[in-house]
């Protein structure tokens, strides 16, 4: 075999079409490189540049398989090469492994790409990896498919269409297998599909059973070749036998590993990898629970495919569906009246009569870092698990928020925490409470909203929540601290020790404040029941633009306990707020609250924040989570709800990013657009003129020769 192999190598490495084909490859592969990854600041080199140039693969791979069979036939020299001492497997072999060489080495040597990019930026290793199996494995499929084409004709032309069009199938398959009619049948050609396998891969999602199947692909497609060529040798009783037996073993050992494969999650801020409060929720569902997909099946994201699959792994009882609400009315009616604009990839939840829309447009969050920069995280978990949750749930506690004076309301990342732990969130408009029949705050209201009212409370509103306090009310209020137009509300909390002082909070240590902003305020965590989550986690929270609350207020009979704290050196910003950053003499020195609690016993408990910025999802994302964990304990202590709740994060997405030097760049570009495969084209012309004007094996023989006669001349010298 290894004289077969040398043979093949040399044939290659002499021939111009092999330079070609690896001056093609490293040209587009230079394009890719540039656009997607050194002009974007990108380090995903294995899915924006690797997989997009496998195309030069898939197009030089027939080129290539033409010539293992085919041609030997059409020449007549297959006779002499299946009667050399060697056997026909050891023949085929040498030829597969010969190509195979051929056609990866230039894959192999893309390595320097990544390893240019690494030094320049964070890159996940485990999401290359996966791309580069996937980019060698499918091309072991492709040219064992071409070899066995190659051997059933002797007609090079007819070889290379055939193999096209079995690659065409192979790549359209993704959409044929939609028109499948059964369920279990798409299913199959789903998981069966060579495309579908590298798409996966190259995303991040490698399976065991696909490794499998891909390698048995090779090893049945080369057996059969064997088998076809060994067939007059053979004769038809043999040839069946053995062919029934390669299938047999093919199906069985795929078969085996498709059913125990086991998901390896290789993207890089590991999307697949669901948190222990997802899985814990998941698998105590005990009702029928449908997922919806709103879209086209065959377009969807193999992320997000594997992801939702994720779930149906856990639980018998969640089922994911696809569904084109273009062509069915009857569903958009049911479920999506209410929605404008149904953006495809969202989803709908379905359980009972309970039902979610998560809109696909809020499943990623983006906060800006820096002038130049932007952090993105992912909630899509997070939502899906907390809708699944609420759809299942019979006993939610009702919290009410406030409506009627321009009060803002929980953004998707605190609603959907809210909804997963049990809270419904009801609309309660107060003046049209106190003009109807009952006249007061519902009693099955377990606590109340008000977050950043923009007009004042009227004399009647207020004293119905002073009367909803005195009946062992819960309020959590979080006020606009730019808003100072609220005389009446203002003076409603300091009935209860809470006063606000004027301006806006400027701090002047630097651990507590972020983004170089001295009022973008990352407060001191004080020990509480309320905070203890927090601080066992290191959280930080960010309340940015804050009021001053005087501390340890008190007032008719309520203690004031402090959540969270500026430093002693920080001031309320009163006057003269074109220079922010410096004290003036009317300003008014700290330390203060920014969050404090208001409780007496036999009466009512009320949380005050005074950032209406603390809900926003971006910053909730850049404190990773800290935000919601506040706000999830507050109503847990304000509802005397035991545990410390569920509360999935989100996971930073998009942080695959590189700084290559601009003075750099223009040197970088010209070497992988011309230097690499016009130097690698040059030096295939150089070998290939001077094997056909014999320079070099003529260089080669006076190199022997030469070799011949100094081994003489040193022998006549020990005689």
């Amino acid at each position: 075999m290894t004289a077969i192999l040398r043979k093949e190598l040399k044939g290659y490495y002499t021939s111009l079409f092999t330079y070609v084909y690896y001056a093609l490859y490293l040209l587009m592969l230079g394009v890719y490189f540039v656009k997607n990854c050194l002009t974007s600041y990108s380090t995903e080199f294995g899915y924006y540049v690797l997989s997009k140039s496998f195309v030069v693969i898939l197009i030089m791979v027939p080129l290539f398989t033409m010539h293992l069979l085919a041609q030997e036939k059409k020449s007549r020299t297959d006779q002499l090469l299946l009667t050399a001492p060697v056997s026909v497997f050891e023949v085929l072999f040498g030829k597969f492994l010969a190509t195979a060489i051929v056609l990866l080495v230039p894959v192999i040597v893309s390595i320097g790409y990544p390893v240019y990019i690494a030094g320049r930026g964070e890159m996940s290793t485990q999401f290359l990896i996966g791309s580069y199996l996937a980019v060698i494995l499918v091309c072991m499929v492709l040219l064992a498919i071409g070899m066995l084409v190659s051997s059933l004709t002797s007609n090079m032309v007819l070889a290379v269409v055939l193999a096209f069009g079995v690659y065409m199938i192979v790549i359209l398959s993704r959409i044929i297998e939609n028109y499948v009619p059964f369920e279990w049948l798409y299913k199959m050609f789903h998981s069966l599909s060579v495309y579908n396998i590298f798409y996966a891969m190259i995303s991040g999602i490698v399976r065991s059973g696909d490794i499998i199947y891909l390698f048995m692909l090779v090893i049945l497609f080369f057996s059969l070749t064997w088998l076809i060529v060994e067939k007059k040798r053979l004769g038809n009783t043999q040839f069946g036998i053995r062919l029934i037996v390669c299938l047999a073993v093919f199906g069985c050992v795929t078969g085996l590993g498709m059913h125990f494969t086991k998901v390896f999650d290789f993207t890089a801020e590991q999307l697949l990898t669901l948190s222990q409060d997802t899985k814990d929720t998941v698998s105590s569902i005990s009702k029928k629970t449908d997922i919806y997909y709103l879209g086209e099946r065959s377009r969807i994201n193999a992320t997000y495919e594997e992801f939702f699959e994720q779930y149906e792994k856990i639980n018998d009882n969640i089922h994911v569906n696809y569904k084109n609400v273009q062509s069915d009315a009857d569903f958009r009616n049911q479920y999506l009246a209410t929605v404008g604009d149904v953006s495809e990839t969202s989803l709908v939840v379905i359980s009972g009569d309970k039902y979610v829309y998560l809109d696909a447009n809020e499943y990623v969050s983006t906060v800006q870092t820096s002038q130049y920069s932007y952090k993105s995280t992912l909630e899509l978990e997070n939502q899906l698990t907390s809708a699944i949750y609420y759809v299942n749930s019979e006993d939610s506690q009702n919290i009410y928020y406030l409506t009627n004076h321009g009060e803002s309301q929980l953004e998707t990342g605190f609603s959907n925490m809210m909804r997963m732990n049990n809270y419904e969130l009801r609309e309660l408009n107060l003046e049209v409470k106190l003009n109807s029949v009952e006249q007061t705050i519902p009693e099955s209201c377990k606590a109340l909203l008000i977050i950043a009212p923009q007009t004042d409370f009227s004399n009647e509103e207020i004293t119905a929540l002073e009367d909803y306090m005195r009946d062992d009310g819960r309020i959590f209020v979080a006020i606009d601290p730019l808003n100072e137009d609220l005389t009446n509300f203002y003076q409603f909390l300091e009935k209860y020790g809470l006063k606000t002082e004027s301006g806006v909070m400027v701090e002047t240590v630097e651990d507590n404040y972020v983004y170089d902003t001295e009022y973008y305020l990352s407060p001191k965590i004080q020990s509480h029941e309320i905070t203890k989550e927090i601080e066992k986690n290191h959280l930080a929270v960010l309340t940015m633009t804050s009021k001053g609350i005087y501390k340890n207020g008190s007032a008719n009979g309520y203690q004031c306990t402090d959540l969270l704290t500026t430093s002693a050196k920080a001031y309320a910003k009163v006057f003269d707020f074109d220079n922010i950053t410096t004290k003036g003499e009317n300003d008014i020195s700290g330390s203060f609250s920014v969050a404090s609690l208001t409780e007496k016993e036999n009466a009512g408990k009320m949380i005050l924040l005074t950032s209406d910025i603390f809900f926003q999802d971006d910053v909730d994302s850049d404190c990773v989570g800290g935000n919601r964990q506040f706000f999830l304990s507050s109503m847990n202590y304000l509802t005397g709800t035991e545990g410390t709740g569920i509360l999935i994060p989100g996971k930073e997405v998009g942080n695959q990013v590189a700084l290559y030097p601009n003075q750099t760049q223009g040197l970088v570009k010209i070497m992988a657009l011309v230097v690499l495969p016009v130097t690698v084209l040059l030096l295939g012309i150089i070998i290939f003129v001077g094997y056909r004007k014999n320079v070099i094996p003529n260089m080669k023989n006076r190199r022997k020769q030469k070799h011949e006669e100094n081994k003489e001349q040193e022998e006549q010298k020990e005689q």
